[in-house]
């Protein structure tokens, strides 16, 4: 099946009642990590709804009547984008999910953007920090946090814990494109030098660089 018609049975299936759950349950996909690298995210993912669910029930009061949520798992498993946009496709076709949620890794949000305007399937993003995730799709909201809220006070931070620590030489290191280096809250305080390297993953050339660039150093941080 080609894209284009993958995308008109998309548009086919949603806008017909028959491509729907029955209006008393109310199916929930959840797209995560639970195998390989990242296995971790699926796991709390899941047991985050599981508590909440077990505190608050899981249903809903609906204008008419209450509503069963009815989650549905799938595991990305690590695999990359394409995986995810292969679970997502299937959970809207042929689970007949309402919404989508999850998604760990930034990539694997990234993936749904296309399948969410084509649906108009709501997506709740609950940990993928790229911060223009949620301008790739009208149905994106994301309830977790972007990356410079993470990293963007660890420079008055680090500049404070510099001097309580004696740390004398500190430098900020970044594991991304060399242009996305941004170095003012970690030098408005005070900071040592800045480096940058691309795709830090275990055993690469840039991981070992990435180790090399920290030789010497009291402190790294890592953004």
């Amino acid at each position: 099946m080609t894209a284009n018609s993958e995308q008109a049975d998309l548009g086919h299936r949603l806008s017909t009642p028959g491509g729907r759950a029955p209006a008393d349950v109310v199916k929930v996909g959840l797209l995560a990590d639970f195998a390989g690298a990242f296995a971790t995210w699926g796991p709390q993912l899941q047991q985050s709804v599981e508590a909440y669910q077990a505190l608050h029930g899981n249903s809903v009061q609906g204008p008419d009547k209450p509503h069963e949520i009815q989650l549905i798992y799938r595991d990305t498993a690590s695999q990359g984008p394409e995986r995810a946009r292969q679970l997502a496709q299937e959970l809207v076709l042929h689970d007949h999910v309402k919404f989508l949620c999850g998604l760990d890794l930034s990539p694997h949000a990234m993936a749904l953007a296309d399948i969410s305007k084509e649906a108009k399937m709501p997506v709740v993003i609950m940990n993928a920090a790229t911060s223009p995730i949620t301008r790739m799709s009208p149905y994106f909201v994301r309830v977790s946090q972007t990356v410079p809220q993470d990293v963007a006070p660890l420079g008055p931070w680090a500049g404070g814990a510099r001097h309580q620590a004696s740390l004398h030489n500190p430098q900020r290191l970044c594991l991304g494109e060399p242009g996305e280096l941004r170095p003012d809250p970690f030098r408005q305080t005070g900071g040592g030098r800045d480096a940058a390297t691309r795709g830090a993953k275990r055993g690469s050339p840039r991981r070992r660089r990435a180790r090399r660039l920290s030789e010497g150093m009291d402190a790294t941080w890592l953004s």
